[in-house]
């Protein structure tokens, strides 16, 4: 289904968008989170590690707009993501990846916000407890335009590239 969805999204006429999170250093940070200390000392998104770098499936191509890396969070807080999306005129956001309670869920709300149409991809993202990912049943309704499925995305990116993708 992850090859599926990244050929029809590369079809499109817009390219495809990519973000990771900043390689985290808190040493000027008063108070950070517990979530972001913890990740800070197990060292998730460091440099060269699994997690701090692309997975080879959705390394970005020549022509992909790719935004600053987010601190925290939110992928739209203190980076230029919002910015890139404007310049190409991008109204809708579809939430996919890592972490479905704190990251998917920050985005999405930030991207509200800012006046974007928001997609949440139920099964496109994870989290590290099962609880934690059933809270997209609750909140994600809160924030999210649509709340879908993979094959609903897939099926939606299969239209003509102009035309409207109905829920998404």
């Amino acid at each position: 289904m992850r090859n599926a969805l990244l050929m029809r999204m590369r079809r499109r006429p817009i390219s495809s968008r990519n973000m990771r999170l900043a390689s985290l250093r808190f040493d000027a940070w008063d108070h950070p989170s517990p979530y972001m200390f913890g990740a800070y000392q197990r060292q998730i998104f460091a440099a060269g590690e699994w997690g701090g770098e692309w997975h080879p499936d959705f390394a970005p191509k020549p022509g992909h707009l790719i935004a600053t890396e987010h601190w925290v969070s939110s992928g739209f807080a203190n980076t230029n993501l919002d910015t890139l999306l404007k310049q190409q005129g991008i109204t809708h956001v579809v939430l996919i990846g890592l972490i479905a309670k704190t990251c998917i869920e920050s985005t999405g709300k930030y991207a509200v916000e800012l006046c974007y149409h928001v997609t949440l991809v139920r099964d496109a993202t994870a989290a590290s407890a099962e609880a934690m990912h059933c809270a997209h049943d609750i909140n994600g309704p809160t924030y999210a335009h649509a709340v879908i499925t993979t094959s609903d995305l897939v099926t939606a990116l299969a239209t003509p590239a102009l035309a409207p993708i109905e829920g998404v």
